[in-house]
């Protein structure tokens, strides 16, 4: 089996965190609205490919969950529906330092990675599949 070294080179970007993967990414919190097996709910989007985005949720969905992903468009407000696919899940723990406390205060975070598998036909896309 021959490797495909641009893939690897991809998830060796990924890894390090670079923007480079995938074609460009957007960097910046915003509302997203999913519907799927587990009813419908809101999340915060962030780091947004053309492959797919991480969705910050209460409550992340199983592997392999196909969901809808609704959102606007940051550069032109349009709302964009597709149809998305549960990669991989994200559990954060954390504690921070307050100020005059004495000892950290706990934070944590939950989120899914998604890749985004066709367009919701529904909600005005071309055609269901994704190229």
């Amino acid at each position: 089996m021959a490797i495909n070294r641009s893939n690897l080179d991809k998830r060796a970007a990924h890894r390090a965190g670079r923007a480079d993967v995938g074609g460009d990414r957007f960097d910046k919190a915003f509302a997203v609205y999913l519907s799927g097996p587990q009813g419908v709910s809101h999340g915060v989007g962030r780091s947004i490919t053309d492959d797919g985005m991480f969705i910050e949720v209460r409550e992340p969905c199983p592997l392999g969950t196909r969901l809808t992903v609704t959102f606007c468009a940051p550069d032109t407000g349009t709302e964009v529906t597709l149809i998305a696919e549960v990669r991989y899940q994200c559990f954060i723990n954390y504690g921070m330092a307050q100020p005059g406390e004495g000892r950290p205060t706990r934070g944590g975070m939950r989120g899914v990675g998604v890749r985004f598998v066709g367009f919701d036909v529904k909600a005005g896309g071309q055609n269901g599949e994704m190229q």
